[in-house]
């Protein structure tokens, strides 16, 4: 997706905003380890006209793209993007937040270790964040995270690298002492098409359920 990089800064950055001209997202099914697909799954469509496959086990019938906490199980993994990095974005985005010479001289860049420009580790994350927002939690019943268990960055993300997002269920669970409060505990990992992973972490999501 090509973005303006002055007016889509505030995409990034929130979750409100444009959504991603071409979002998708596929869950493989914990029961049958398989992919899912329009003959084994439930096909889901939502008002921004994203396509979302999910697990033979979860729905028996069309509904919205927006997952509720009890949409999710350990064993999901979910697949999202691809999203299309530009140089502008990365130049405005690391400009306002992170203006180290790396992210903002192309020039100087091309002389140091990455031998190019490189996007801001923080930028990486706000990619991550919205494509898991606009596939997953918008109009779930998430309103809070208590942290991340660790976040790495093992290759640089570049200008003009495309990317997709695979989120990997690891926990859920009804908190015993506060039955209102769901706990998902996932994993994220940002790949470019060409296959260098560029961010790799483990959030937990806080869920407020129904007395």
């Amino acid at each position: 997706m090509n973005l303006n990089p002055l007016k889509d800064l505030y995409w990034i950055l929130t979750i409100g905003g444009r959504p991603p001209v071409r979002c998708s997202a596929r869950v493989s099914c914990a029961n049958c380890k398989q992919p899912c697909s329009p003959k084994h799954g439930t096909i889901l469509e939502s008002s921004r006209r994203r396509q979302v496959l999910i697990g033979c086990n979860a729905f028996q019938t069309q509904r919205s793209a927006e997952l509720k906490f009890a949409d999710f199980h350990v064993g999901q993994v979910l697949q999202v993007g691809p999203y299309a990095l530009n140089e502008a974005e990365v130049l405005a985005f690391a400009q306002q937040w992170d203006p180290q010479w790396f992210h903002v001289d192309p020039e100087a860049a091309s002389r140091g270790p990455f031998k190019g420009l490189i996007a801001s580790g923080w930028h990486t994350c706000g990619i991550a964040m919205r494509l898991v927002v606009d596939a997953f939690l918008a109009g779930s019943e998430s309103f809070a995270s208590p942290g991340l268990a660790y976040i790495k960055w093992p290759h640089p993300l570049r200008p003009d690298d495309e990317v997709s997002l695979q989120v990997s269920v690891l926990e859920t669970r009804v908190s015993k002492s506060n039955p209102s409060l769901g706990v998902l505990r996932w994993r994220w990992q940002l790949h470019t098409a060409k296959g260098s992973e560029v961010l790799d972490l483990e959030a937990t999501v806080l869920f407020k359920l129904q007395p």
